[in-house]
């Protein structure tokens, strides 16, 4: 199954989510916590090795509940994180694809990528490929 829970799942995982989300017409997802910190830290923007940071959960499962880290003056967001947003804007493609050319021609594309829940892309060149595909349906009718 799709799985970004942990460091250590590819970050397509994270990002074929809103394609199986629209496909299977579910109204979102839930995860529970983005900001699981376990200790008071306070990442500098220009440094990025912490080798005493503690990213495993009481399961043990490294990343789980940290999406985004602190920082001296602002959150810092993490490239899961950042693979989840474009999730999102990926399901806001499907959208418009869909209200522009239709539901099939929406189901079509995701096709291409999500065969079933466990049977999936996790190629980033066949995910960039399907959402020029959804730019095209969308800009069809314009």
């Amino acid at each position: 199954y799709a799985n970004f829970a942990s460091i250590e799942y590819p970050f397509a995982d994270g990002r074929i989510l809103g394609w199986m989300t629209h496909l299977w017409r579910a109204d979102g997802f839930l995860f529970w916590v983005v900001n699981k910190w376990y200790q008071h830290y306070s990442f500098k923007e220009n440094d990025t090795y912490y080798p005493d940071y503690r990213t495993f959960n009481r399961n043990g499962v490294p990343g789980d509940g940290i999406f985004m880290f602190p920082g001296e003056k602002h959150i810092l967001p993490g490239i899961r994180l950042a693979q989840l947003r474009d999730s999102v804007e990926d399901y806001e493609y499907l959208q418009m694809a869909e209200k522009m050319a239709g539901v099939e021609a929406a189901d079509a594309v995701t096709d291409t990528l999500v065969r079933s829940m466990i049977d999936f892309t996790r190629n980033p060149h066949e995910l960039r490929v399907a959402r020029m595909k959804l730019a095209e349906l969308i800009e069809s009718d314009k």
